[in-house]
């Protein structure tokens, strides 16, 4: 299955432009915006892939699967496919800028903000968060933007179907944060039942090794940057 000229030039333009955004501090904030704006122009024409990754089947079990898209020193894109009730777990981001464009389905996002200095909860196992407000994405709505201190901890939720969302990362998981190490994606659990601390509006997370009941598997990109 190949994309077809049209297609590949709209996910070419969504590469520079990321290209463009995060190689250079210099007009960072034009070309973030820009960058939002080329995204949210995307389709599922743009970026093709076998539908069949929808389904549940002996061949394709994982609730979760990844689609690599590319990978360099200044952003990560990628697709992932969230079969129908599947979700990804609670993470973050390391000092990252994060944008998800939604693609098919719907998806419910749960996200959360550092209090105070991100860097101050990198080696912490309880993480003190702001609850923000959730999310119901669909391919009609905007990019949805998350930076190294708003939003940075999500999960995104299949709940009504399945749902495809094309994920640009920047600086990649694993590049250095001076001073720190590596940036390692951490995994989350809720403290309390309710989810409420005396705060309304915080919440204290736990960090995990691994989600339970959580895998993913990989399927190869069919279009051309």
């Amino acid at each position: 299955m190949r994309l077809n000229p049209l297609d590949e030039k709209m996910m070419r333009v969504v590469r520079n432009q990321a290209m463009k955004t995060f190689k250079s501090q210099i007009g960072f904030e034009e070309n973030l915006k820009k960058l939002v704006s080329e995204m949210n122009k995307l389709t599922s024409n743009d970026v093709k892939f076998d539908t069949k990754l929808l389904e549940k089947s002996s061949e394709n079990s994982a609730p979760v699967t990844f689609i690599g898209i590319e990978e360099n020193e200044y952003f990560s894109m990628s697709m992932f496919v969230l079969k129908d009730g599947s979700r990804l777990p609670l993470h973050d981001h390391p000092m990252m800028h994060g944008l998800c464009k939604v693609i098919l389905g719907k998806i419910h996002i749960k996200n959360y903000s550092f209090i105070g200095d991100p860097l101050a909860s990198h080696d912490k196992e309880e993480v003190l968060v702001q609850k923000e407000d959730d999310k119901f994405v669909t391919p009609v709505d905007e990019t949805v933007l998350l930076t190294p201190n708003k939003g940075n901890i999500h999960e995104l939720s299949a709940e009504q179907g399945p749902a495809v969302f094309l994920d640009i990362l920047a600086p990649p998981y694993f590049t250095n944060i001076p001073g720190v190490g590596a940036r390692k994606c951490h995994y989350y659990k809720r403290t309390l039942e309710n989810g409420k601390s005396s705060n309304a509006l915080q919440e204290t997370l736990v960090k995990l090794k691994s989600p339970p009941g959580y895998w993913t598997d990989e399927a190869p990109y069919l279009g051309t940057l």
